[in-house]
């Protein structure tokens, strides 16, 4: 651009019109812009410490212009970086060029061309230009780069600079993951042609060690660290000879100086035999000295005027005693013929000690040393180099300074020809047996010859130690007695060919049998009448065999009493548990069994008849019988010579009667042995005009069946009417009155539902029955295979009855929906761990697959924790027990102990585990088993029930409010009378068996009466 005086002006342009900056094209001395179409140029000027000038703008028209190439994209066109960076250029005009420069230089036609991206790795300034035939050169692009790569940090030389005694390991140490120190020793820098450190250099003279680290990568090689040592030269370390070691009585030491090194006349050597270092008053070495039996450490080191001492030279050596102290090894097997191979084992006898061998092949080999070959473990012999030699094998043991005697085996290995003997088999095998045995042993192999060579003979153990054939062989045995457990191994062996078998193993235990527990005659559990004779027996006999048995459900131990004759029992309950016991047998399984004996059976009694009654219609009447008896009778009631169903008890109840309720009563007491009738009792009934109920009696509970009822039966009195009558017409008058009345603490009945309940199967671990609407127990099978079952069922008895509460009375009931096994006897047991009830359901009794969560017989909870005791952890002796036959619901207590379990969880709810209710398991090929309804069972009246009677700590207190409303009622033909009043039981009426106790019983009447007098 002519005119412009360049100096230290800087000019900026652009050629597409736009307003142009510091970042536009650059103008430079001696640029030549060639414009061949329309442009506009527009450019200012910059000088430091100046405004920039304003913008100059040159507008070039052209006729028929040739065509401009676009200005190349230089990318990225500026930025620092700290790595190689990769620039690339485009140019928007198609088969054009782009021809670039470094440095400023605008590109020419022959400057360098563009071919594809490129790394730069110091900073440049890059300018680019396009070109393309028939086309004016594009505008000028540069860009502006820098790369400043980062440099290494410096390596870490070891020991510092300093004096040091000869020789000198010097170390070099970089912190640059893959980092390379390249080192000279010369004083020149280091590059990476010079020594790659891989391991401490040794100096042994001074020395200037310059090291820097060099890293793969756009990365500065570090500084330069230099270090310069000055070595001290120093005298060699003596030479220990012999260099240690083993030797026996005694060792000649000599010590020399290197042949290499500083080695001065009048250096001193001086050492010690004791592992402490030498100092310049050790003993002076002046002729070789002798070590005796020990074990021993010498040091040496060498000392000269004026020079560091060498280093310390040091050699352990261990002298033995040569006359034997240790126990001589043993060499096993101890026969010295074997078919194809043998396994050689060497037993070391003494404790800590190694064992060392030698072994020759038709030759004795030399005595061994702790050079030769350590014994780690048996080893295999085959055929020797020259089959029927023999192989010849020493053995001598050695600890510190001690050694044993040699010890010499020799082993034949031959080729049997093919002969070979099978293991032998034992008749009876390996298992459980409950009498003494006798073992016949015997192999499926027949020798060649027999009636000349004889037959295979048998070599037995039976403390599990592997038997061998003895040298020379024996007779050896083909039985043996077994009275205790063994494991029995055997070798057969046929002297001809000297051959032997594999060792044959079999394990045999022994275990009293369970005894057997039952009556004189057999009648099974209950069935005996007055008294019983019981027998108990086991099929384990002889060697001081004892049965020993306790009662009461408590279990036998060994001094428990032994049972030497049959014992008689009277009625009541008994339960038995017994146990075998004999010497070297494991005790047996515990065997139970239960009988019940009942008295001896008295036809019933009449001792209080019904008495005759008079009484006004809508009054109570209660008629009471009483009869003896074995055992206790039933009672039915009859009215008029018809029976009244349901009427069962001791007393009978008649509510609010009715002149058509008169007539003749009396009951019939019965028994197994016979029935008696009372006298007759008459019952006159009065008629009277029935009173005019005006009261509003004071809330009641109602109770629903299938509910759960838990609280105190309420009590209220019904207050007559008074009355006027005038001119025939009866007036009421109104009469507002609020009695208050206390009630006196009395029991409270609770009937709670089961909150879970399941079945345990011993056929199986996993099954299980948890929501199913049946649950199983006592033993089922056939065929002489049954399996027991177990029902586990608990109550919430805290969230019920209320803290601090005293139990009373406890009944279980439960409904037999299945039975084909006939009367059996079923117990309940405290269970002593928690449980599970899971998702598993079935209904025909077998179990199902476990769910998680379930109980099973080996688990509480499938299947994670188990039980400790397969079957279900629970108390041994039973709280109650009930006689079960056909189907219907049967009660089980109420009992002292069962009293006991419910106050125990109400007291402690973290224990209430609930029961166990186990059949009599006692005969192992007997069904017994019982099916009962479960909780989930759809028939709510025949699911599980807990009656519970108890006195709580605070009573609650009635306070009814009544009100008398006038109720005008005409005597007069024509005229209504008042409906009849319905009065509550007293809680007097409320013992409705007159047993002086109100129970679950009486509650049952009461409602009962509630419904079918009151309503719902």
């Amino acid at each position: 651009i002519p005119g412009i005086d360049q100096g230290t002006t800087r000019y900026f342009y652009t050629l597409d019109g736009s307003e142009p900056t510091t970042q536009s094209n650059e103008y430079f001395s001696g640029d030549v812009l060639s414009i061949n179409s329309n442009t506009t140029v527009k450019y200012f000027a910059l000088q430091q410490q100046h405004s920039p000038s304003v913008t100059v703008t040159i507008n070039y028209t052209f006729t028929n212009a040739t065509p401009m190439v676009e200005t190349p994209v230089i990318s990225p066109n500026s930025g620092s970086h700290t790595a190689p960076v990769q620039v690339s250029m485009t140019c928007n005009t198609p088969d054009a060029e782009i021809r670039f420069a470094f440095g400023g230089t605008v590109p020419t036609q022959t400057s360098l061309l563009y071919t594809g991206a490129f790394n730069l790795s110091t900073s440049s300034f890059i300018t680019a230009r396009a070109f393309k035939a028939g086309h004016t050169p594009s505008g000028l692009a540069n860009a502006d780069l820098q790369v400043e790569q980062l440099t290494l940090t410096a390596p870490s030389l070891y020991p510092n600079s300093g004096e040091y005694p000869s020789p000198l390991s010097v170390y070099m140490e970089t912190t640059i993951i893959n980092g390379k120190v390249y080192y000279t020793l010369d004083g020149t820098d280091p590059d990476q042609s010079d020594n790659l450190f891989v391991e401490p250099v040794t100096l042994t003279q001074d020395t200037t060690v310059k090291a820097r680290v060099y890293l793969d990568g756009p990365y500065n090689p570090s500084n330069i660290v230099t270090n310069n040592y000055t070595v001290i030269p120093t005298v060699g370390a003596p030479i220990i000879n012999p260099n240690g070691g083993n030797h026996s009585g005694s060792v000649e030491v000599s010590l020399s100086l290197p042949a290499k090194g500083l080695n001065l006349e009048n250096a001193i050597i001086r050492y010690t035999t004791n592992g402490a270092y030498p100092t310049q008053y050790s003993n002076e070495y002046t002729a070789p000295f002798t070590l005796g039996i020990g074990n021993h450490t010498v040091r040496a080191q060498t000392f000269y005027p004026g020079l560091s001492p060498s280093t310390v030279t040091s050699a352990n050596f261990t002298v033995y005693d040569p006359s034997p102290t240790l126990d001589t090894p043993e060499f096993f097997p101890r026969y010295n013929r074997y078919a194809d191979s043998v396994e050689v084992t060497i037993e070391n006898l003494t404790e800590d000690a190694d064992v060392y061998y030698t072994i020759g092949d038709n030759m004795a080999p030399a005595n061994p040393t702790q050079s030769d070959m350590l014994y780690t473990g048996p080893f295999t012999l085959g055929l020797t180099s020259n089959v029927g030699d023999t192989w010849f094998i020493r053995a001598k043991a050695f600890k510190g300074i001690e050694e044993s005697s040699v010890i010499q085996k020799n082993y034949e290995v031959f080729d049997p020809g093919g002969f070979a003997i099978n293991p032998p088999t034992f008749d009876p095998d390996g298992g459980l047996f409950y009498n003494p045995i006798t073992v016949d042993i015997s192999t499926t192999t027949t020798p060649p010859n027999p009636g000349i060579y004889g037959s295979i003979r048998f070599y037995n153990t039976i403390d599990g130690t592997d038997p061998f054939v003895p040298d020379p062989p024996t007779t050896g045995g083909n039985s043996i007695n077994l009275s205790g457990p063994a494991v029995l191994k055997s070798i057969g062996e046929f002297i001809q060919v000297y051959a032997t078998s594999d060792i044959t193993t079999a394990t045999y235990e022994f275990m009293c049998a369970t005894p057997t527990i039952e009556t004189q005659p057999g009648k099974g559990i209950i069935n005996h009448i007055g008294s019983a004779t019981v027998v108990m027996s086991s099929t384990t006999t002889g060697g001081g065999t004892v049965i020993r048995y306790a009662t009461g459900g408590v279990e036998p131990t060994e001094t428990s009493t032994v049972y030497t004759e049959p014992i008689e029992i009277g009625p009541g309950t008994h339960i038995f548990k017994a146990k075998t016991y004999r010497n070297n047998f494991e005790d047996s399984d515990t065997a139970v069994a239960s009988f019940i004996v009942e008295e001896t059976p008295e036809a019933p009694m009449i001792l209080t008849d019904p008495m005759d009654q008079t009484v006004d219609a809508y009054t109570d009447v209660m008629f009471t019988v009483e009869a003896s008896g074995v055992p206790n009778p039933s009672y039915a009631w009859y009215y008029n010579g018809v029976k009244l169903g349901g009427e069962n008890d001791t007393t009978l109840f008649l509510y609010n009667v009715q002149v058509a309720q008169a007539g003749e009563y009396y009951a019939v007491a019965t028994n197994d042995a016979s029935s008696a009738t009372s006298d007759s009792a008459m019952l006159v009934v009065n008629q009277v005009n029935s009173p005019t109920p005006t009261d509003t009696l004071p809330p009641t509970e109602t109770f629903t069946p299938s509910e759960t009822p838990t609280g105190t039966l309420p009590t209220a009195t019904s207050t007559p009417t008074p009355t006027d009558t005038t001119d025939g017409v009866t007036n009421t008058p109104t009469a507002s009155e609020t009695p208050t009345e206390t009630v006196e603490p009395m029991a409270t009945v609770a009937i709670l539902s089961a909150s879970q309940d399941n079945t345990i199967y011993e056929d199986s671990a996993d099954l299980s029955n948890g929501i199913g609407p049946i649950f199983n127990a006592g033993r089922n099978g056939s065929n002489g295979n049954f399996m027991l079952r177990r029902a586990l069922i608990a109550f919430d008895v805290a969230s019920t009855i209320p803290a601090g509460a005293t139990i009373n009375r406890v009944t279980l009931t439960l409904r037999v929906s299945k039975e084909n096994s006939g009367m059996n006897t079923f117990s309940l047991h405290p269970l002593q761990a928690d449980w599970g009830e899971g998702d598993s359901s079935e209904d025909q009794g077998m179990g199902t697959t476990a769910q998680t969560g379930d109980a099973t017989w080996m688990h509480r909870f499938y299947d994670t924790d188990q039980w400790t005791n397969m079957g279900a952890d629970f108390d041994a002796n039973p709280s109650a027990m009930a006689s079960v036959d056909e189907t219907g619901s049967y009660d089980w207590g109420s009992t002292t102990q069962m009293v006991a379990d419910v106050q125990s969880w109400l007291d402690n709810p973290s224990t209430n585990y609930g029961w166990a209710i186990v059949g009599d398991e006692s005969g192992a090929t007997t069904k017994n088993v019982k099916q009962f309804d479960s909780k989930d069972n759809p028939t709510e009246a025949n699911r599980p029930m807990l009656a519970v009677e108890y006195l709580s700590e605070q009573q609650p207190t009635a306070t009814p409010t009544e009100t008398a409303t006038p109720t005008p009622t005409d005597t007069m033909e024509g005229v209504t009378e008042s409906p009849t009043p319905v009065d509550t039981a007293s809680i007097e009426d409320t013992d409705t068996n007159g047993d002086g106790v109100i129970n679950e019983f009486d509650l049952l009447n009461v409602l009962k009466y509630w419904k079918q007098e009151v309503g719902p």
